[in-house]
């Protein structure tokens, strides 16, 4: 979980949000059937919580990336709802419909 900071002040950002004041964005990880944590898992120091500067609509930190690679190692990784592929993770598929189309994993 993300939980946005003010990039000048240190304080929590507060978005709009639909039904109350948003601040914080949950990651998902999906695996497939037959999944095992302990056989897949390769860290236990992962944190759950990323305190980090927000920095732009739909802009995740680098910070959960890192953390994703890592409590999983190298296999399969996807950003959902991505504006643009992360610069220097090259690794990592990116969809979203403001993706550029030469950065498109999916044509």
């Amino acid at each position: 979980m993300w939980v946005k900071k003010n990039a000048k002040s240190g304080t929590n950002f507060w978005g709009m949000g639909a039904y109350t004041r948003a601040n914080a964005e949950v990651c998902l990880l999906g695996v497939s059937p037959g999944f095992k944590a302990k056989e897949r898992i390769r860290s236990h120091k992962v944190h759950q919580i990323i305190e980090a500067p927000f920095e732009g609509h739909s802009k995740k930190p680098d910070e959960t990336r890192r953390r994703i690679v890592e409590l999983l190692g190298d296999v399969p990784r996807l950003e959902m709802f991505a504006r643009q592929r992360a610069e220097g993770w090259d690794a990592w598929d990116a969809w979203g419909n403001e993706v550029p189309p030469e950065e498109r994993t999916i044509k």
